[in-house]
């Protein structure tokens, strides 16, 4: 193929004219971790200012929203009862420690007494 007619060819590029490359922002490899496959993944930097913008928006809604929702607050006669219902759960919680130790030690007491007795039944 002569020379001439590669430089009639329609579509590439004269030798003296400069072609830029597309460049991109950021490239990330994705890699599975059986390793069978692998994916390279291109981001201009187009695509990362929408990111980043609709990242800034979206923040941005979530802080109004949040804003325009009214706190809820409890009143002074729902945080006293709840200060009393604490109270009295923290007592019962007591009460049934204290108990669950007094069993524990009759329990204890009834094993000594059955061990002693069968003791004295095996000694006869």
């Amino acid at each position: 193929m002569p020379t001439n007619e590669l430089a009639l060819a329609v579509g590439l590029p004269d030798l003296g004219q400069e072609v830029q490359m597309k460049t991109t922002f950021y490239s990330l490899i994705v890699v599975s971790p059986q390793g069978t496959w692998f994916r390279k993944v291109h981001v201009s930097r187009e695509a990362a200012l929408i990111l980043a913008m609709a990242f800034v928006l979206s923040f941005f809604a979530t802080v109004a929203l949040l804003l325009s929702v009214p706190t809820v607050r409890a009143n002074d006669a729902d945080h006293s009862r709840l200060r009393k219902e604490n109270l009295q759960l923290k007592v019962e919680t007591s009460d049934a420690a204290f108990r669950m130790g007094r069993l524990k030690r009759q329990v204890s007491q009834m094993e000594e007494t059955s061990k002693h007795i069968q003791d004295l039944m095996a000694a006869d």
